[in-house]
């Protein structure tokens, strides 16, 4: 694909991010209760698309619903995770992935992107369009990488600058980078350079990061940059400039080696140099709601174990954090916030009013940049 090629075929959906897209941002405010309520077709596609809990189920989720996605069409794979999100755990703990997925086969088979996009929504915290822009990315291939990244997200840029659209398509773009250069880390980095202004740059190194998680939990891929031994590799060894974002994202990992003893990871996060040991328990308590989707009580009483107040504050703000940009609405987060105890709730409904307010407008306040006034 040559940069008349890329200009035809992404920016155009660029500015349908701007606006259309973000009407697809709302989905029911409880979707637990829509299991009551949901029609025959919706649960036989739910029930026909579950996996066997295996070691390869993420890989076997994926591939069932991008077969879905294939055989009756993007939008029914899209209500079949809906559907079935309700019924299913599996579902419920990889559901961003198999968004990521869906997202991926509506590009790979559309005849624009503008069509890709008009098929998905924000659901399971933007998973569908950061999987859009995975395979836009792809598409491109290695040698039109540092064209095209500063292009990619121009439109979204000048329509909505800031937002939670031209936050998605930054993410998904590190995504994207991290496909094309084979999970490579460092180099992947690198490129998010080129992706524009120091925010702009931020958001491409948490899809990095991310993709390079979702590396580790996927038998589709590999991953070298994450150690069994090492719970906050690579973030200690990235240059300074990469390492914020890093640890935002890196608690998920150490749970996992920690068998999700968060007393173990709240010590690892207080050994780490002053400037990242908010990033990381906020990281804890993102990663604890990713682990208790359907019972934030874990999340409570993990976040509970902090040895500081400022800690435990944090982790909670980090589960807030997830709830509301997962779920786009503030009942949830809320629901969590009154499972804590008296002074921790009053500070969580200050995170969810101020989260929730902020969403569509302001993601560097919903995410924490390096702005200093981390909630």
């Amino acid at each position: 694909m040559n940069l008349e090629q890329l200009k035809r075929f992404v920016l155009p959906v660029m500015a349908l991010m701007g606006g259309a897209a973000l009407s697809l941002a709302s989905h029911p405010a409880t979707v637990r209760t829509q299991v009551l309520t949901l029609p025959p077709a919706r649960l036989e596609i739910a029930n026909k698309y579950v996996c066997d809990n295996d070691p390869e189920n993420m890989f076997c989720l994926e591939q069932r619903y991008q077969e879905l996605a294939l055989a009756k069409g993007v939008k029914a794979a899209v209500v079949g995770v809906e559907a079935a999100y309700v019924l299913d755990r599996q579902v419920r703990d990889n559901c961003h992935e198999i968004m990521h997925a869906i997202g991926r086969t509506a590009a790979d088979n559309a005849k624009d992107i503008d069509d890709a996009y008009a098929k998905g929504n924000n659901f399971c915290s933007s998973g569908y369009y950061h999987g859009v822009m995975e395979s836009i990315m792809l598409r491109l291939g290695p040698a039109n990488l540092e064209t095209a990244i500063p292009l990619v997200c121009t439109s979204v840029r000048n329509k909505a600058p800031y937002s939670l659209s031209h936050h998605n398509c930054l993410h998904g773009l590190g995504h994207g980078i991290m496909d094309v250069k084979q999970g490579d880390i460092f180099a992947s980095l690198r490129l998010c350079d080129l992706a524009g202004n120091t925010w702009e740059q931020e958001w491409c190194y948490s899809g990095v990061y991310m993709q390079n998680q979702m590396n580790e939990m996927d038998t589709d891929h590999d991953t070298a940059y994450l150690k069994a031994d090492d719970p906050m590799y690579p973030c200690g060894i990235v240059g300074e400039v990469y390492r914020y974002q890093c640890y935002l994202m890196q608690a998920g990992h150490a749970l996992r080696l920690a068998h999700d003893d968060a007393d173990l990871v709240f010590r690892e996060c207080a050994n780490l140099e002053s400037q990242y040991q908010l990033p990381c328990y906020q990281s804890m308590g993102y990663a604890m709601v990713g682990t208790n989707s359907d019972d934030t009580a874990g999340a409570t009483s993990d976040c509970a174990t902090g040895p500081t107040q400022e800690a435990r504050e944090n982790c909670v703000a980090g589960a807030v954090r997830n709830l509301v940009t997962f779920y786009h609405d503030m009942g949830h987060a809320t629901g969590f916030c009154d499972t804590l105890d008296a002074f921790l709730q009053l500070i969580c409904l200050n995170d969810v009013s101020e989260d929730f307010s902020t969403l569509n407008t302001d993601p560097l306040r919903v995410f924490g940049i390096q702005t200093g006034l981390l909630w």
